[in-house]
């Protein structure tokens, strides 16, 4: 009898057990927060903590690069995201859609964000843009962080954290644009969040000025009044200068109108720069007017190194200039 019953007692238990089990509440699918390394990464990384305060986004595989974009050495992210309608049914009133976002905090506490984001200084954005999410979805993001953002990082191995995360974003219509949008900042609020820690070698650094130090066109190629055609003017060229790294403008000089040359030397301001990213160099003729593009006289490209050991700065509309990179 004892036996009969402790086999009726473990039936009942089993039954309650899974009865309980099946009335219990499970994360559902689409809430999942599980992340998966990436077979395309070459940068090892650690998945710190993930936050999703909304239902309805799911994390999925994510890969970290050491590679060159647009001219830029630095950390490449893919990150696959879905999201459902329920996570836009949990937005506040006030926001549309979501904004993704990658950050990186560096050294001495410098924060850097991805390069997208400082078109938010304009209010300005155009909704086609990757990181504007405006419906249920399943998505790739694309982050790039560039080495040289990464101040003062440098020359060494380090351990770098980085984020990405989804953020409510609001925006109104641009009355001067039918394809643009007017936005207020991100929600600084995450939707939902990835905490990563990666361990990387950091190129060297380094901190530069470009000076041009004087620059001559040359007549013989090109008739000097033949540059600017207005009622009136000289036809003179308006001659200014750029500095590019990688796709970033990251200085242009004043203009000086009506010129042939420029005999007085004019510094860039200071600027970070890989060794191995691309620097650019342009010379150029202003053209004012919205159907006008501004003529280059000359351009050069190449890394650092290679830019400050070249000798000769010249192009076939340019002659004797003298350029000095320090």
């Amino acid at each position: 009898m004892t036996f009969i019953r402790i086999v009726y007692l473990s039936i009942g238990i089993l039954f309650l057990s899974i009865c309980f089990q099946c009335n219990s509440p499970s994360l559902p699918l689409e809430t999942s927060t599980t992340s998966v390394v990436g077979t395309h990464s070459n940068i090892p990384f650690t998945l710190l903590r993930q936050d999703v305060p909304y239902q309805g986004i799911q994390w999925n595989t994510v890969n970290l690069k050491d590679s060159m974009y647009k001219g830029h050495s630095g950390i490449y992210i893919t990150a696959e995201v879905a999201l459902t309608s329920t996570a836009f049914e949990q937005l506040p009133a006030a926001y549309h859609a979501f904004w993704a976002d990658a950050a990186v905090l560096g050294d001495s506490g410098f924060n850097y964000r991805s390069i997208e984001y400082p078109q938010f200084e304009t209010n300005t954005f155009y909704p086609s843009t990757p990181h504007l999410i405006q419906q249920a979805k399943q998505m790739t993001l694309h982050f790039h962080l560039p080495y040289r953002k990464l101040y003062p990082m440098s020359g060494k191995t380090s351990t770098v954290t980085l984020s990405v995360g989804l953020y409510p974003i609001a925006f109104t219509s641009d009355r001067n644009r039918t394809q643009s949008k007017l936005c207020a900042l991100p929600s600084t609020d995450a939707a939902a969040l990835q905490t990563i820690e990666c361990t990387v070698v950091l190129p060297t650094i380094e901190t530069v000025t470009v000076e041009v130090q004087s620059v001559e066109v040359n007549t013989q190629k090109k008739p000097a009044g033949s540059y600017d055609i207005a009622m009136g003017g000289t036809g003179l060229p308006d001659i200014y200068w750029q500095v590019w790294c990688g796709n970033e403008l990251v200085f242009f000089s004043p203009t000086i109108k009506n010129t042939l040359s420029l005999t007085e030397a004019s510094r860039s301001s200071s600027f970070r720069i890989g060794a191995s990213d691309e620097l650019t160099l342009r010379i150029l003729d202003y053209d004012n007017g919205p159907f006008n593009q501004d003529d280059v006289l000359a351009e050069w490209k190449g890394t650092i190194k290679e830019l400050k050991e070249k000798k000769v700065w010249e192009s076939p509309l340019l002659q004797n200039a003298k350029v000095l990179l320090k």
